[in-house]
């Protein structure tokens, strides 16, 4: 009994036609998985835009007084953590102090700057209705130095007046 070559190529095609097949499926996932992690990143980078801080002043409910302060909005569908602000401006007697959150849900923030004789630099964090109207104010003398955040996929930005946005080192927990 003679074995034909011609006998088993029908299953050599297939073997080969299954190989490509497997082959080009790699490379397609490949790519989809590189534009799936490149959609991700430019997703948190669009969103990490949405969180601003600026000084600016206003009405408080509870007050009848326009207050001085730091408006800080996050108009991210999403939530930051470990925030930092680092501003001038602020004359309470122990210099300037970073503001800082845990967590920053979507919304506008306003927190009062307090005087020398404060026992505290920054008052509470009061939320502003949209609809509300404060008067944002930068100078010399008051302005936001920096915003450092972290987002839901663990990337710390950071936006300064002279770098603009980009991803910064995560902090230290000690620090």
């Amino acid at each position: 009994m003679s074995v034909e070559f011609g006998q088993y190529l029908p299953n050599w095609l297939d073997l080969l036609v299954t190989a490509a097949g497997m082959v080009a499926a790699s490379v397609a996932a490949v790519f989809a998985w590189r534009t799936f992690k490149e959609d991700r990143v430019r997703d948190a980078r669009r969103a990490a835009l949405g969180v601003s801080a600026a000084w600016a002043t206003a009405h408080l409910d509870d007050e009848d007084r326009e207050a001085w302060g730091v408006l800080v909005h996050n108009a991210a569908s999403t939530a930051f953590h470990d925030v930092l602000i680092t501003v001038l401006g602020n004359n309470h007697q122990r210099g300037a102090e970073p503001i800082a959150f845990k967590k920053l849900q979507p919304g506008r923030y306003f927190i009062e700057s307090h005087g020398k004789t404060a026992q505290r630099a920054w008052g509470r964090q009061t939320v502003i209705a949209e609809h509300e109207r404060v008067k944002l104010a930068e100078s010399h003398a008051k302005k936001v130095q920096s915003l450092e955040f972290t987002d839901s996929l663990g990337t710390r930005w950071r936006s300064s007046t002279e770098g603009g946005l980009r991803s910064a080192p995560r902090r230290s927990q000690d620090a």
